[in-house]
């Protein structure tokens, strides 16, 4: 059915801004009051400047082909993780994740899962041994041979199809398994597409159709020869490690060869797929890369040196020193980094580590992954100074342009650069400065957040001093001997709650104590737990004073055991009356109320624990043993009128003291509110109580002025489990909590949660490895979205046109003429944060001070979302959406969403010819559209009415859309993409003869479900 493109056009127009179409609606409420960041941990999956960032064994640097930066493969604890360097001055999105100018970030891995169409940084990557990217920069190729397969990431914005596998954006997929244990080294032909790798001896083929052929190596030439000058596929090729294309199209291969007959060389295979050698008696090339002039460069892995290949076969060593040595970092911390790149150290895989290197040969030098020195560096090989990511280069030399050399767990550089194994508890001091257990680590963390350096345990021969910003562990000297019970060499097992007070800090070592078995003689046991105080005085601290058997004293920067029994010990009773040194405690957290007494979580026993804080006398607090009551309660506060608030994780609830040391607890949330396994929480000074919500992966807020159940809303988290979010609405982030099983012997956690004295909170994102900030926002420009059809409904869907409407979302009136459609217009960008975290830049048709009318995005996915617009001048504004498939809209011709219908009808003549006919037309003299009535004419005719909207085209199927005119069943015979006109749908409806006569009728469509706005048609 032809199109009506005047009418089309005068859609687009209205679309694009040229005609007023505001409604004068109110502003939406504004997002959530708190915004989510990461202020520790996370080093590997946050924006970090490149100096400042934590590299562990990087393998490869592959630059971006659209210019964008390039990316580094960093093996880290035996996985790969894909990380992007953003060398532009704008922020980069790759598959959801935004980088910063000059940073890096985390693309890809980390994750646990193996499956398709799952965010990048969900999935593990096992070890990557090879990777290619295609010409557009859109889709990243991964050789991952512990899986059995390349898996591609879409890095772009639109679906992409690979080996007949559509990729949606920012997602990963399989798209071939190869039949081999082991391959490496992939790379993309630059004409055809076709993708080849290693596999032991012999260069792979595949084609677009999925064809698999083997392309070079694997003969058994005569006479021991290596097949040179013959076809490809006749060669012998021993070990090959790396490939490359050249200008002219031919395939490059680092061949290993051996030390006795083969020495390592240089292998061609032409586009006659005859093979040659170029360059031989290289010491074991582990990987090569082609300039853009033509140069060859391999990494000589037995020589540590980067050989030049002249077009004659010749070698020059442009980095590198003679000795063959790899860099030793104890007598040579810096490897030569600002001199010759040729008198440097390397440290390049062998021929031991069966490593495939990628080096990147640009126009100006080579960018080297330096293997175990743990940073990448540049070689400038021009005649003049090169700056790279802030560094200045001179000629001939070599520098560290992205790493800070550091080892894990990374101390004494930025916090959130830091290492961190599954957080679990969390504290403050008066100024600020964090503590964090590092759960499994087993690490006392340290973080200054003041804008000066601290020095810590000033009185002791190891004091420490932390610059602004910095993390440090205090335990760092934890495997050597202990001469005493100073804090360098404390040694935690399974650490969790904390709790600080001005004279130290509370430490749960929760799995350091007994084992307690009950009888003696029963084969297995529970492993309990101690409480420890760390002295951060500059004076001993006595605890107990008036009971000498419970009483401590803990010299400054000392740590000691004040409740709880060590081996060989084995209470057999419950302990209440008895010195806490002689109580078995099965602990998760610790708190500390007004008068100094001290208060356990001690959930394996259901039971709060009190322990006084003058004889050290333990009691039973709350709780009866029984699951009824209290049920592996793990995370407890005490709010500033002294109630005590429990988690009460089993029994999914929480509870509050009904006043100040009542027995008597009342519930204040539980499952009817969604309360599902918290692991903690906190109170603020206005009363609101928060909660880590294990299950939803959230944090909750409770509003209960009485002691009764009260009003639960959520803070943070959208309830998908895995991390993003940060420096957006903190209920749009994902959260990943620690919810271990139930058995008995099953470790039970917190998950800390506090809050600050401005109202902020911090808590434990477990299963994140970071500790996140909850901040209350300054208020923002609101913005308020309808559809640009109807400006009606809650609901937006995926790649419909929208009206948005503010205040100073622009600061000048500008109107898309080019297609593909702008994401910057006039200064302005619109950026759409989807329910998985990921960002994509909405296309612009128009732009002005208080309108922007844009597309949503391919490949947004349904959900929450966050729209937060940035005009030229700095001024942000946000503002939510609920993202859905379908959201139907329909164009009306004043572009109000109401009255006479943005239509055609298109009149089938008995001999199949075609005539379209206008349904309004402008009353200049009124200043307002007219219907003008549809002749429905003699029996013979078909007329067939072609509506306009938006938000309709992913519907399930025409069984699904229903529609009427004038009260009468319409046959619907087309709703989907109106073709070529962005984000513009149509309906192509029959118009029902018994509506001859009936006049101004109304025209009314649903879609899987959900109702159009009501238009108007006039039928004579």
């Amino acid at each position: 059915m032809k199109a009506c493109y005047s009418l089309i056009a005068a859609i687009m127009l209205i679309i694009a801004g040229s005609t007023n179409s505001s409604t004068g609606r109110g502003a939406a409420q504004a997002p959530g009051e708190m915004t989510i960041s990461t202020v520790a941990g996370g080093g590997f999956s946050s924006n970090i400047p490149v100096k400042q960032a934590p590299m562990v064994q990087p393998t490869s640097v592959v630059f971006d082909p659209a210019g964008r930066g390039f990316y580094v493969i960093d093996e880290v604890n035996g996985t790969s993780l894909l990380r992007f360097v953003n060398t532009t001055a704008n922020p980069v999105t790759l598959a959801g994740t935004t980088v910063l100018p000059q940073e890096i970030n985390l693309i890809a891995g980390g994750g646990v899962q193996f499956s398709d169409n799952v965010p990048p940084r969900d999935s593990d990557l096992a070890q990557i041994t090879g990777m290619a990217i295609s010409s557009s920069g859109n889709l990243v190729y991964l050789a991952i041979p512990a899986f059995s397969s390349i898996r591609v990431i879409n890095v772009g914005t639109q679906a992409e199809t690979v080996l007949g596998k559509t990729i949606a954006p920012g997602t990963i997929n399989t798209v071939f398994m190869p039949d081999f244990f082991d391959f490496r080294g992939l790379v993309l032909h630059p004409i055809t597409n076709d993708l080849y790798f290693i596999a032991g001896r012999v260069i792979y083929r595949i084609d677009g159709s999925s064809n698999i052929s083997p392309f070079a190596g694997g003969g058994n030439p005569p006479n021991n020869g290596n097949g040179d000058g013959g076809p490809a596929t006749s060669a012998k090729i021993i070990s090959p490690m790396g490939m490359a294309f050249d200008r002219s199209n031919n395939l490059l291969i680092a061949e290993g060869g051996d030390i006795r007959n083969f020495p390592g060389s240089v292998r061609l295979v032409n586009t006659k797929n005859d093979i040659f050698t170029v360059a031989s008696d290289l010491d074991f090339p582990t990987g090569i890369a082609v300039s853009p002039s033509g140069d060859i460069f391999v990494a000589a892995g037995n020589g540590q040196q980067i050989v030049q290949v002249t077009p004659g076969g010749g070698k020059i060593t442009v980095a590198g020193n003679p000795s063959g040595r790899v860099c030793d970092l104890f007598q040579n911390p810096t490897c030569g980094d600002g001199g010759l790149a040729t008198d440097a150290y390397l440290s390049i895989p062998d021929s031991t580590a069966n490593t495939t290197v990628i080096l990147a040969a640009r126009a100006e030098g080579i960018y080297i992954p330096d293997y175990r020195y743990k940073r990448v560096r540049f070689v400038n090989l021009t005649t003049g100074n090169v700056r790279v990511l802030d560094t200045d280069i001179q000629s001939r030399r070599i520098k560290t342009i992205v790493g800070n050399g550091l080892a894990s767990p990374y101390d004494e550089a930025q916090a959130t650069s830091a290492d961190l194994f599954v957080p679990t508890g969390i504290a403050t001091d008066f100024l600020g400065n964090l503590f964090i257990t590092d759960t499994g680590n087993n690490r006392l963390r340290y973080v200054n957040r003041t804008s000066s350096p601290i020095t810590l345990f000033v009185t002791t021969p190891y004091a420490q001093t932390v610059q602004p910003g910095q993390i440090v562990t205090l335990n760092k000297n934890n495997s050597d001997p202990q001469t005493d019970d100073r804090i360098t060499t404390a040694f935690f097992l399974a650490p969790q709650g904390l709790f600080y007070t001005s004279r130290g800090l509370f430490i749960v070592d929760s799995q350091a104590g007994a084992l307690i078995k009950i009888p003696p003689t029963v084969a297995s046991g529970r492993r309990s737990g101690v409480i420890r105080f760390l002295n951060l005085s500059n004076t001993d601290v006595v605890l107990f004073p008036n009971n000498p058997e419970a009483k401590v004293v803990v010299p400054p920067g000392q740590i000691k055991d004040i409740a709880g029994v060590r081996p060989p010990n084995n209470p057999q009773t419950l302990g209440d009356g008895q010195p806490a040194n002689k109580v078995a405690f099965f602990p998760t957290d610790v708190t500390v109320d007004q008068t100094g007494n001290i208060f356990i979580a001690d959930q394996g026993n259901n039971r709060i624990r009190r322990i006084d804080a003058s004889t050290g006398l333990v009691s039973t607090y709350f709780g009866d043993g029984t699951t009824t009551v209290l049920n592996g309660a793990t995370g407890m506060v005490f709010d500033g009128t002294g109630r005590l608030h429990i988690a009460d994780t089993r029994n999914n609830r929480i509870l509050r003291q009904n006043e100040a040391g009542s027995p008597t607890f009342s519930v204040i949330a539980d499952a009817s509110k969604g309360v599902n396994r918290p692991r903690d929480v906190a109170v603020d000074g206005s009363g609101r109580v928060y909660l880590t919500n294990a299950v939803s992966n959230q944090i909750l807020e409770i509003i209960a002025p009485n002691n009764v159940i009260g009003t639960v809303n959520i803070a943070a988290g959208n309830g998908n489990s895995g991390l993003s979010g940060d420096d957006g609405p903190a209920p749009l982030a994902r959260l990943n909590l620690p919810n271990p099983g139930s058995a008995i012997n099953d470790i039970q956690v917190s998950a800390n949660i506090l809050t600050l004295s401005n109202g902020d909170l911090m808590f434990a994102d477990t299963n994140n490895n970071r500790i996140r900030m909850l901040k209350r926002k300054n208020s923002t420009p609101p913005v308020d979205s309808v559809s640009a059809a109807s400006f009606l409904g809650t609901e937006i869907a995926v790649e419909s046109i929208v009206a948005a409407f503010g205040v100073d979302l622009a600061t000048s009136m500008e109107t898309a003429n080019t297609r593909p459609l702008p994401t910057t217009l006039g200064g302005t960008t619109l950026k759409i944060t989807d329910s998985f975290g990921f960002e994509r830049l909405s296309p612009l048709f128009f732009v002005s001070g208080n309108q922007i009318n844009f597309q949503v995005p391919s490949g947004t996915l349904p959900g929450p979302a966050l729209m937060t617009v940035r005009s030229s001048n700095g001024t942000i504004s946000t503002g939510n959406l609920n993202i859905v498939s379908v959201a139907p809209g329909l164009f009306t011709a004043d572009a109000s969403g109401q009255g006479v219908a943005a239509a055609y009808v298109l009149r089938v003549k008995n001999d199949g010819s075609q005539i379209t006919e206008d349904v309004a037309q402008f009353n200049q003299a009124l200043q307002k559209f007219d219907p003008i009535p549809i002749d429905l004419g003699p029996a013979s005719d078909q007329l067939f009415l072609v509506l306009y909207g938006t938000g309709m085209r992913f519907r399930n199927s025409l069984a699904t859309v229903a529609a009427q005119i004038g009260g009468t069943n319409s046959e619907v015979l087309y709703v989907g993409q109106t073709e070529g006109y962005v984000g513009l749908d149509q309906a192509n409806l029959r118009i029902p003869r018994s509506l001859a006569g009936r006049g101004l009728v109304n025209v009314v469509m649903n879609i899987d479900g959900k109702l159009t706005n009501v238009t108007t048609v006039n039928i004579k």
